[in-house]
């Protein structure tokens, strides 16, 4: 799940330096739930492959988790 910010930064507007791309989510998925089978989630979709590869964000985006309590939610 993204939060609403990070939602709207990758479906709308970039904010400034502030740019969340499938690549990043893709990362963030694979970190979170281990192996991320991009094939599938492209199968879903009707099509052979995704248009990115994963890749891992910028820091802003650990910060934005840690501070809305996404990071680790899992963890007391």
């Amino acid at each position: 799940m993204l939060c609403s910010d990070c939602h709207d930064l990758h479906h709308n507007v970039a904010r400034g330096d502030r740019q969340l791309s499938l690549g990043n989510i893709l990362w963030l998925k694979e970190n979170e739930d281990g192996e991320c089978d991009t094939a599938f989630l492209a199968s879903l979709r009707h099509k052979k492959s995704l248009k990115e590869s994963i890749s891992e964000p910028d820091q802003w985006v650990f910060d934005a988790r840690r501070d809305n309590g996404t990071a680790g939610w899992w963890v007391n």
